[in-house]
């Protein structure tokens, strides 16, 4: 018994799927994220004994054997405690 449904659900779930990678790829860019190797999401606290400071920036990312931390800001302009807060 043949099943072209099977087939065509799955090239359905393959086009969809091809289409979200797209799609998230230009949301990214639009959004001003980073691109690289996502090493942790909002789990690991930064400390600087010197500074006296803490923190958990959203997200750390390895982009050629550099890990960058990214906090991400709603807001459309930098206000001064985003400055405060990047230590810039």
């Amino acid at each position: 018994m043949e099943m072209p449904w099977v087939a065509a659900i799955a090239a359905v779930v393959l086009l969809l799927g091809l289409w979200l990678m797209f799609a998230g790829r230009g949301i990214r860019r639009r959004s001003g994220l980073g691109g690289g190797k996502t090493v942790s999401l909002d789990r690991i606290t930064l400390t600087s004994a010197r500074l006296g400071l803490a923190g958990r920036p959203d997200r750390l990312v390895k982009t050629e054997g550099t890990i960058i931390p990214e906090e991400w800001k709603s807001a459309r302009t930098v206000r001064p405690w985003h400055r405060a807060q990047m230590g810039v």
